[in-house]
């Protein structure tokens, strides 16, 4: 359906934000931050991941992970 290498860094976003759908948060977070670890300046897999953490109220991390990517 979707044509991206199975081991690139949108593929690992697009899981992240389907494990998130089926409210598998951890499992989210971790492929959002393989995205990231793969691609660091791909600014979609962050956001994500901030929202992620705004979502699951850790306070800390979304301010840091949102501010990282500011334009």
């Amino acid at each position: 359906m979707f044509e991206v290498p199975p081991e690139s860094p949108a593929a690992y976003l697009f899981t992240a934000r389907m494990l998130l759908r089926q409210e598998f948060y951890p499992i989210a977070e971790e492929y959002a931050q393989k995205a990231i670890d793969l691609d660091p300046k791909l600014p979609l897999a962050h956001h994500f991941l901030g929202e992620l953490y705004l979502y699951n109220r850790r306070s800390q991390k979304p301010s840091a992970t949102l501010r990282r990517n500011s334009p």
